[in-house]
């Protein structure tokens, strides 16, 4: 799975997207998991392979929600090379679906977010935890950038479902503010954020991740 990654000019701002929707759909069949499970789980890989893509050649990250909510556990793993798997407790939890916008905070529930930064073999391994405070993925894990390394962000984690429970539609962004960015930067990200559509419809029109940052940073 290639994640494309972007460095501004000035080096203040970092992002990277990725569309991944085999991916995902491949995980749904394999645990032939239901919508509400399948759209956790999956935000959790995409934000895994995110995350991983800054990491370096051999290391691996992981992305652990321990919530009280129905799912149980759900975790993704990913390593720097693109490769990703997640998985939940309870992959056939039945939940009512109020319109095409499926949210997972109640089935996600309230508890910690543990990101583990798996290092080559022999060094310890470095572990952040935080409180889930949305149980929506994303915004949970820019929560986690922000606390555990002082890094502002912006986390867009796209997973639809056909009517059949099937992923059509699979991706997400992540940018992140680096040392000298200036307000003006973070005014205008902050701008292009409210107005940018959702990732799912995008990846649906045929959008590339090149496109989908330049929702977020424009060109």
């Amino acid at each position: 799975m290639e994640v494309h990654k972007f460095l501004t000019g000035d080096l203040t701002v970092r992002a990277s997207a990725v569309i991944a929707t085999h991916v995902v759909d491949e995980m749904r069949s394999v645990q032939n998991s239901y919508p509400i499970a399948t759209v956790a789980v999956g935000r959790a890989m995409v934000g895994a392979l995110l995350m991983a893509s800054h990491l370096k050649n051999g290391q691996e990250l992981s992305i652990y929600f321990q919530g009280n909510g129905p799912l149980g556990r759900v975790y993704a793993d990913a390593n720097f090379e693109g490769q990703v798997r997640g998985y939940c407790n309870y992959p056939k939890f039945v939940a009512p679906i109020d319109g095409p916008n499926i949210t997972t905070g109640e089935a996600i529930g309230i508890g910690l977010l543990t990101v583990t930064h798996h290092l080559p073999i022999g060094d310890t391994p470095h572990r952040g935890t935080v409180i889930i405070r949305t149980g929506e993925v994303g915004d949970d894990i820019a929560f986690y950038l922000q606390q555990s390394h002082q890094i502002p962000s912006v986390v867009a984690l796209g997973v639809q479902l056909n009517s059949y429970g099937l992923v059509e539609a699979a991706g997400g962004v992540l940018i992140e503010l680096m040392p000298g960015h200036t307000e003006e930067t973070v005014a205008k990200i902050e701008r292009r954020v409210k107005a940018a559509p959702s990732i799912s419809k995008r990846i649906l029109e045929g959008a590339s991740p090149e496109d989908l940052i330049k929702d977020y940073l424009g060109d």
